[in-house]
């Protein structure tokens, strides 16, 4: 009988311990990212890292089954980013945030997980100064300031261009662009001779590029979306000859996700500054390489996005492990700021005010065996955002 007993009490047990597990709360993951419109690949490539985070690491963390929650921004739109991240925080309760697919749509957010104490990953948006709106914040892309000041100083400086020009976007990233690239072109002892601040939606980049050739600079900075826009110009710049004048172009990734060697012969020469290269060898590369594979296809390129929402889980896991399961919001927040992390593009670093220090990869687009292709010049280690913002 005592045997009985003692069999019975320990299945009474695993069985409640079997519905304890089975009622664990999902861990629940809020996206908020550009699913329709000119711009979906944003929300495309978000969905590709998850998928191939998924594929390498499964579908739980501390035991909890992770539930995604999307949200369509709809594009450049802070009011929509707001009502949205007001749904995820209220209705659907979710446990954390990956969104700010926008500048204007990242600060449109911070107010609402701020009251919220929602931790909040900012996957995209590159304004200085956003992860400083709420405590709840940290950036995994990289802040314009990083790759446009350290590029405007190094072309004023180590390639002796000194007379630059810069070709934004029109809106709050733009300004943050040109700002930080006239403060490192300085910096190197130079000095920006003209700007131009190019529409969103803009189809026609012929007459901005008329006049940058008018005023001859030696280096322009482009600052805008990686994709048509950006593609664009480059285009633009190449036919109306600028390069053939001797003004060379300095700019962040072209496209997504669209290899330099299919984009043509019209990007030959430029620089770009950008925070991962693809034949980074390391173990982590290379698994997100595997992952990202597996789910897509062999021949597949990845873009910035996928990279950053396979990060933010892979941090989101060490945060959620570290506190058993469950997510607080203050201790997230202190497991992440002021830590390093692994990633695929190397060492990645949070300061306390939740900004990211990483490596800047600089690159030239050259020919090689006929074929168009991004060249490493120099690596700038853990650089740290500079003091732009007061």
């Amino acid at each position: 009988m005592r045997k009985l007993f003692g069999i019975a009490v320990v299945a009474a047990f695993l069985a409640t311990a079997g519905i304890a597990q089975a009622d664990e709360a999902p861990l629940k993951i809020g996206v908020i990212m550009t699913y329709s419109g000119p711009f979906a690949t944003y929300g495309h490539q978000a969905d590709i890292g998850i998928a191939s985070w998924l594929k390498a690491h499964g579908d739980t963390i501390a035991g909890r089954k992770i539930e995604f929650v999307r949200k369509d921004d709809t594009g450049l739109a802070p009011d929509v980013s707001k009502r949205v991240t007001q749904e995820l925080a209220v209705r659907d309760k979710v446990d954390i945030i990956f969104g700010g697919c926008w500048s204007p749509n990242a600060l449109a957010s911070a107010p609402v997980v701020t009251a919220a104490r929602i931790p909040f990953f900012i996957i995209v948006a590159a304004t200085d100064g956003i992860p400083q709106k709420s405590p709840y914040m940290v950036r995994v892309s990289q802040p314009v300031s990083v790759p446009v000041y350290s590029m405007g100083k190094w072309a004023a400086g180590t390639k002796g261009w000194k007379t630059g020009y810069s070709a934004v976007v029109d809106y709050v990233l733009g300004t943050a662009g040109a700002k930080a690239f006239r403060a490192g072109l300085e910096a190197g002892g130079g000095k920006v001779v003209g700007e131009v601040r190019i529409p969103v939606s803009n189809p026609d980049f012929t007459p901005f590029v008329e006049r940058i050739k008018e005023t001859r600079p030696q280096v322009v900075q482009l600052f805008m979306p990686a994709g048509a826009l950006a593609v664009g110009f480059v285009k633009a710049y190449h036919d109306i000859g600028l390069a053939k004048d001797g003004i060379n172009l300095v700019t962040g990734p072209l496209s997504e996700t669209q290899p330099t060697a299919t984009l043509g012969d019209f990007v030959e020469g430029i620089y770009t500054g950008t925070n991962w290269i693809d034949d980074n060898d390391s173990p982590e590369n290379q698994a997100f390489l595997k992952a990202l594979h597996e789910t897509q296809g062999p021949g597949f390129n990845p873009g910035f996005v996928a990279m950053n929402i396979w990060d933010a889980l892979n941090i989101t896991k060490a945060a959620v492990e570290a506190q058993n399961g469950k997510v607080d919001p203050g201790k997230t927040m202190s497991l992440i700021r002021g830590h390093q992390f692994t990633s695929p593009r190397g060492p990645i670093a949070f300061d306390q005010n939740g900004e990211i220090v990483q490596n800047v990869y600089l690159q030239h687009a050259v020919k090689v065996d006929g074929k168009m292709t991004m060249k490493l010049v120099e690596t700038l280690p853990m650089v740290k955002p500079p003091a732009l913002t007061q």
